[in-house]
């Protein structure tokens, strides 16, 4: 009598041609399986990782730039020159309008004196704002870096120019020297600002 194989009393095994001594082999599940190449992938993550933040304290577009993204402006650390410029053309402007409004150039336009304060308050608090918002809205910032320099080149050119010919005017060469570091401070301002904007027009979001 013959006995009776495994296989034939289970039948929901399959049957091996081989006989029972052949064992199906295992198989990983699908969430166990190491596709090829995930290691190579997973050492070149942090490399990448790594790229990307050195462009990003550089100031260089991200690879989904190119790919057709939103364009945005990347912060970059460190001031930039308009900044730096920006910031020294104060040490001029504020000691030169304390001296202005010494000698009433509030009266001689027909305003008063606080109505003076207050204007000129305005265009200080937007040229320090617009020096700070460099990293972060760098368009609009540099447009009103733009439009205030002009405001203070134009002004002092159309104020001072016959001032700076005569020798005994208010305290002498001191006050010269703040007219004219108005004007060469807020030029470079304008020219910095007026650059900026016209090279990297394409990236304005």
């Amino acid at each position: 009598m013959t006995r009776p194989r495994v296989s034939d009393m289970n039948p929901t095994r399959p049957h091996s041609p081989h006989g029972s001594s052949c064992r199906a082999a295992r198989v990983a599940p699908a969430s166990r399986r190491i596709p090829r190449g995930s290691q190579e992938r997973e050492k070149a993550e942090p490399v990448a990782a790594h790229g990307e933040k050195r462009a990003l304290r550089r100031g260089v577009p991200s690879a989904a730039r190119a790919q057709g993204s939103p364009v945005q402006y990347i912060a970059v650390d460190g001031m930039s020159r308009l900044a730096w410029v920006s910031s020294v053309a104060f040490l001029f402007t504020i000691p030169h309008s304390i001296e202005d409004f010494t000698y009433g150039i509030a009266q001689r336009f027909g305003l008063s004196v606080l109505t003076g304060a207050v204007s000129l308050g305005i265009v200080l608090a937007a040229q320090v704002w617009a020096t700070a918002a460099l990293g972060w809205r760098p368009w609009l910032a540099r447009s009103v870096l733009l439009f205030v320099g002009l405001f203070w080149v134009i002004g002092a050119l159309a104020d001072h120019v016959p001032d700076l010919l005569n020798a005994d005017w208010r305290s002498g060469v001191l006050s010269k020297a703040l007219v004219v570091g108005i004007i060469l401070s807020q030029a470079l301002v304008v020219a910095l600002a007026g650059t900026e904007l016209w090279t990297r027009r394409p990236f304005i979001r």
